[in-house]
């Protein structure tokens, strides 16, 4: 996951919580601060089980080259399926706060 996307995911409210389920923390060191601004890009289990939260259906799919993440509210795009399920979890964040 790029550090982009993880900024995207930290502006919308995911924990910036290391889990040891197999997220990192990424950097962006054109920051001006010592060790750049840090931000914890999750796991593809940590972004599937963020965007189950009192769920019943969950849908990701491989279509042509990219992957299309989906529940029955919102759905997210993405070159690899992390990205979709990221973009999945910040279209799920807006939904709820409309």
């Amino acid at each position: 996951m790029t550090y982009k996307l993880a900024k995207k995911l930290k502006d919308a409210g995911f924990p910036q919580v290391y889990t040891n389920k197999g997220g990192r923390w990424v950097f962006d060191f054109s920051v001006n601060r010592p060790f750049g601004e840090d931000c914890y890009a999750p796991s593809l289990s940590e972004l599937i089980e963020a965007c189950l939260e009192d769920r019943s259906y969950f849908n990701l799919e491989l279509h042509g080259s990219r992957w299309h993440a989906m529940t029955i509210e919102c759905s997210g795009y993405g070159l690899t399926s992390e990205e979709a399920v990221a973009h999945l979890w910040i279209a799920l964040r807006k939904e709820l706060s409309n």
